[in-house]
C-alpha cells in the first residue's frame, strides 16, 4: 500500500532533478505536502506519451470506458496498482498494454507499522516517513490512463517488510539509470515485471513520526 506521498520541493528544484521543464499549464502547486491518495490530488508526473516534460495528472487512475468515476473509485481503489497483476486486472490491464507508464517524483512516502500492545487485540499503528538517505527527489513507477495515475507496488523487501508488517507491500522505486528505459511504451511485459524488482533500498531510510499522522 502506499496512500501517503510528498514532494517537498519547488518547481525550479523539481525541474533540475528531472531534467525537464514543468508545461506552462499546471493543475497544482509545489511544494505538496504530506497528502492522501483519497483526497485526489493533481500530482506533477512524467508519462510515457509526453517523456520530455513534466505534466500533471491526478492520483486514482479511471479507465477510459468508465462513466462515473466517483463511484468507480468507491468500488475498485486504484490508487494503487499491485504490478504482478497489472497485465490481468481489467481496470489496468488497457494502460499497462499500451505501455502507458510514467514516473511519479516524491520526497518522501508514508507507511504504518503495526505494533503489538499490550492488554489490546488491536495493534498500535506507528507511522514512517521513508526518504532517500539524501532527502532528494526520487520517482515511484506508475501506470496511467488519460489524466490518471495508479501507484505500482510490489512485495517489501527487508527494510520496509519489517515496517508495512501487516501488508508487507512497498511501492516501486525506479533506479535513476533506468528512468528513460521505464517510459519506452516498447518495453516488454517481462521487463516491466523485472524493473519492478528492482530496488535502491541500501539508500532508503524510515523514520517514526512523532505526530498523528491518522
Amino acid at each position: 500500500m502506499c496512500y501517503h506521498t510528498a514532494l517537498d520541493t519547488d518547481v525550479a528544484a523539481l525541474q533540475v532533478r528531472l531534467h525537464r521543464q514543468m508545461l506552462e499549464e499546471t493543475r497544482g502547486q509545489l511544494p505538496l505536502p504530506r497528502t492522501s491518495a483519497f483526497a485526489r490530488p493533481w500530482w506533477p508526473v512524467i508519462s510515457a506519451e509526453e517523456s520530455k516534460v513534466i505534466g500533471w495528472k491526478q492520483w486514482g487512475l479511471v479507465p477510459g470506458w468508465v462513466k462515473d468515476p466517483k463511484e468507480f473509485l468507491k468500488r475498485t481503489p486504484t490508487f494503487n496498482a499491485m504490478s504482478e497483476t497489472i497485465y490481468e486486472k481489467r481496470a489496468f490491464k488497457a494502460a499497462a498494454t499500451a505501455g502507458r507508464r510514467c514516473l511519479i517524483p516524491v520526497t518522501s512516502f508514508f507507511e504504518w507499522q503495526h505494533r503489538p500492545v499490550e492488554g489490546r487485540k488491536t495493534p498500535a499503528k506507528v507511522p514512517f516517513q521513508i526518504t532517500l538517505n539524501d532527502h532528494e527527489i526520487f520517482c515511484l513507477g506508475g501506470i496511467y490512463d488519460g489524466d490518471t495515475y495508479s501507484i505500482l507496488t510490489r512485495p517489501a523487501q527487508t527494510l520496509m517488510a519489517s515496517i508495512h508488517n501487516s501488508r508487507k507491500r512497498q511501492p516501486v522505486i525506479i533506479p535513476k539509470a533506468y528512468k528513460g528505459d521505464w517510459l519506452n511504451p516498447a518495453l516488454g511485459e517481462a521487463d516491466v515485471h523485472r524493473f519492478c524488482e528492482m530496488e535502491e533500498e541500501a539508500d532508503l531510510v524510515a523514520e517514526e513520526v512523532v505526530q498523528d499522522l491518522a
